[in-house]
């Protein structure tokens, strides 16, 4: 399995235990309670892509050129996220 692969199927495990598990579940929902989850979550995927590839000198392709993993990391993270962090904040009236 490519590279890419395992760094998006963690971004989608981590998202998917953030918005079907950890933030429904916040007593109060404000988008700086689920920023500051958020920049938690994001530090851990980072420190687990960066465990398995950091130093590597694996590039990673989106596509039209090739980037370090800690940028393919948060690019996936950033557009996987963008349209579930919207469904959630008109879901439970979250205001922007």
């Amino acid at each position: 399995m490519p590279p890419e692969l395992h760094v998006l199927a963690l971004v989608m495990i981590m998202l998917g235990g953030a918005y079907r598990g950890i933030y429904p579940r916040l007593t109060e929902k404000t988008i700086v309670r689920m920023i500051r989850i958020n920049l938690a979550l994001t530090a851990l995927a980072l420190s687990i892509v960066a465990s398995v590839y950091a130093g590597s000198g694996i590039a990673f392709s989106l596509i039209v050129f090739d980037v370090p993993w800690w940028l393919f990391t948060l690019i996936a993270a950033g557009v996987l996220e963008t349209p579930l962090f919207v469904w959630f904040c008109a879901r439970w009236d979250i205001e922007l």
